[in-house]
């Protein structure tokens, strides 16, 4: 599950994106990193929700041990991309 496409997103990425949490739950009780970082920008499936504003998403992962504080490769957390939508 921590197999990254070319933009280095995992599926757990895509998911947090589509706001699927019964895929986000099977991705990581089957070993997916909650905390992957993708490709040069750095962003966490976490940030991925957030930049997206899946609010469920967010709770999803957050429920599940992923880091609040985790920052991209800007310094910026899943809280300050909410914040921008």
């Amino acid at each position: 599950p921590n197999t990254a496409n070319n933009q280095g997103e995992t599926a757990l990425h895509l998911a947090a994106k589509l706001n699927k949490a019964d895929m986000i739950a099977f991705l990581v009780a089957n070993g997916a990193m909650v905390d992957a970082a993708e490709g040069k920008e750095k962003r966490t499936p976490l940030i991925a929700a957030a930049e997206a504003g899946h609010l469920s998403a967010v709770k999803n992962l957050l429920s599940l041990g992923a880091l609040p504080n985790a920052q991209d490769a800007k310094g910026r957390t899943a809280m300050m991309h909410a914040a921008d939508r």
